[in-house]
């Protein structure tokens, strides 16, 4: 994918984003790795516990409201960045959506989607805080203040 080409998929996704999300819409459901950041990409949880469950929900909705590369784009660029091991998930998402683009089939690999800016490094952390600020939210877990609840042990020094 060429510079001008991810250049003008940026400006689409930007408008698409202004006039994709109408007030009187459904909620919207973040992606995976907003929605449970300490999960890691690959791991059981996704396949049992509250990641499976929200995946079940996840990919259903994605299914219906987002059809087409662009919509994908708009929605992504609507969330915090994926973590970069969650960029292979990306690939095998978008990929069909991309080569069914009614501009131009696109060959969509890691690196583009790197380059389209959708996967980062410490990317989760920004999203730790954002949940900490929310009623019921889950802290860091590099926050936890475990060791200092502790007791010493009877005998310890």
């Amino acid at each position: 994918m060429t510079p001008t080409a991810v250049a003008e998929l940026r400006l689409v996704s930007a408008m698409l984003i202004v006039m994709s999300r109408k007030s009187s819409a459904e909620p919207e459901l973040e992606p995976p790795w907003t929605a449970y950041p300490w999960i890691p990409c690959g791991s059981i949880g996704w396949r049992m516990g509250c990641g499976e469950d929200y995946l079940l929900q996840w990919f259903p909705y994605v299914r219906t409201h987002i059809r087409d590369f662009p919509l994908a784009l708009a929605y992504l660029q609507r969330h915090p960045r994926a973590p970069r091991p969650w960029a292979s998930f990306l690939v095998s998402w978008l990929r069909p959506l991309a080569q069914a683009n009614s501009r131009g089939a696109l060959a969509l690999d890691r690196a583009q989607v790197d380059a389209l800016g959708l996967v980062g490094d410490d990317v989760a952390y920004p999203v730790f805080l954002r949940n900490a600020r929310c009623d019921g939210g889950i802290t860091a877990p590099w926050t936890w203040h475990v060791a200092a609840s502790r007791r010493p042990r009877a005998g310890a020094t």
